[in-house]
């Protein structure tokens, strides 16, 4: 076969390693929860690494192919596996790092120094449930029923069953704040 006969394959290999890193995460989440968060995902771009390279290397030998060839299979899809890896790493830290940001932003807002006390008043758990709430009905998300709220528009469901259902398969449960399976 030719090397073009092998073009979707060799466009398959960072795919590949993407596939084994979101496993090899996931596998380490469920078995280690958050105590190895970010350990889990270097392990897991290493594994994925690996596999890309495995991958690659089993398409690149079933092709007669020049040097050059292989050069350019390498020097595209390598930094396309780097940034799938980037893309997944920035996914799944979203939730722990949006709270980051913001306490970072009012040490700014303050001087650069914010007081316990300030952050246990701001970024207590009723507190941000009830931004969050406050937001879903400005935004028509969601309606308030008497004492009761209903989904107002159905724009975000399809995005949180998505977000959930992706939560659920790597650390085995909808919420990194329900516990551990």
């Amino acid at each position: 076969m030719s090397a073009a006969d092998y073009l979707p394959w060799f466009l398959g290999s960072p795919l590949t390693g993407m596939v084994v890193m979101v496993l090899v995460h996931t596998m380490i989440c469920r078995r280690s929860g958050e105590r190895r968060f970010l350990g889990g995902v270097a392990t897991a771009f290493v594994c994925g690494l690996a596999a890309f390279l495995v991958f690659q290397w089993w398409v690149l030998a079933g092709t007669v192919v020049e040097t050059e060839t292989v050069f350019l299979a390498l020097a595209v899809n390598a930094p396309l596996y780097v940034c799938l890896a980037y893309c997944y790493y920035n996914f799944v830290n979203l939730g722990h790092a949006s709270i980051r940001i913001r306490i970072y932003a009012e040490c700014r807002e303050h001087g650069g120094e914010v007081s316990s006390q300030r952050l246990a008043t701001v970024y207590n758990d009723d507190l941000l449930k009830d931004s969050r709430v406050r937001r879903l009905l400005e935004g028509g998300d969601m309606i308030r029923c008497g004492k009761t709220y209903a989904a107002g528009g159905l724009r975000l469901v399809p995005v949180a069953l998505f977000v959930f259902g992706l939560k659920k398969f790597v650390l085995g449960r909808a919420s990194e704040f329900d516990p551990p399976a």
